[in-house]
């Protein structure tokens, strides 16, 4: 894989232009209450990943990856990027929703979850609540 730099997001705006080219949910997301990384080479932004804060648990999303770069691992990496931060803030596990990567989640060690037993903190969360559709699926891995 070539080389590439992390940074955290300098502007809510290319995250979220970033997003919307990707077709994933860009209007909510904010920089507050979360962490945020961001793939650039070369000044281009070739990938992103999020997690919110939600009392023990995280909810990862926004993984994108540009187009040209799919294919390569970079997803795996940045999910794993997450992973590690996420395990850094001492989290018990991290949720997702996702409407058509769960066998890419699936690989990375998530595994189904049952809404009904969601955390009420993640059940507030604007993806959860509204952004994504209940036909997404509910994945979680357990950290601790």
């Amino acid at each position: 894989m070539q080389s590439y730099q992390v940074t955290h997001p300098k502007s809510l705006t290319d995250l979220q232009a970033f997003l919307q080219i990707n077709q994933l949910p860009f209007a909510d997301v904010q920089l507050a209450n979360s962490f945020y990384l961001l793939y650039e080479q070369d000044g281009e932004l070739i990938g992103s990943v999020g997690l919110e804060w939600y009392d023990e648990h995280a909810l990862l999303r926004s993984v994108a990856i540009a187009e040209k770069w799919r294919g390569k691992g970079l997803g795996k990496k940045l999910v794993a990027d997450a992973l590690k931060e996420a395990t850094k803030e001492k989290k018990e596990g991290v949720f997702l929703l996702t409407e058509t990567a769960a066998p890419f989640f699936l690989q990375l060690g998530f595994t189904d979850f049952d809404r009904q037993q969601t955390p009420k903190a993640i059940q507030s969360s604007s993806e959860f609540s509204h952004v994504c559709p209940s036909s997404a699926r509910l994945m979680f891995a357990r950290l601790t």
